[in-house]
């Protein structure tokens, strides 16, 4: 069986600082330094955070393997004045790999084991 390519859809993509409009970001900072020191190739993707969240009925639980709606937010810190947000904004979809839980369900989590 062959998994499904997500789609992607690019739905925002920010190059300043929406604060103090500033272009100095950690997150690039470090990369930039990363690939001049030999750690990292150019393919090297900016992010502090990657953010997601997928739209998942539970009363219709998807089967393994099959794609679910998802939007995704990376983000990044502005060196200038210090505010976290978001440098890019995506829906895509993401690949079911087991069976979602209601929060609290899963072993471990109520009394921790």
């Amino acid at each position: 069986m062959t998994t499904p390519k997500p789609k992607e859809e690019l739905l925002g993509e920010f190059n300043e600082c929406p604060v103090c409009k500033g272009t100095n970001f950690l997150m690039n900072k470090l990369v930039k330094e990363a690939i001049a020191e030999g750690k990292t190739t150019e393919d090297t993707s900016p992010c502090l955070l990657l953010m997601s969240a997928h739209a998942v009925s539970q009363k219709h639980i998807p089967l393994i393997g099959s794609l679910i709606p998802t939007g995704v937010a990376i983000t990044d810190t502005c060196l200038d004045c210090g505010v976290v947000f978001s440098r890019k904004i995506l829906r895509t979809e993401s690949v079911i790999m087991s069976l979602p839980q209601q929060p609290g369900t899963a072993r471990g989590v109520q009394g921790f084991m």
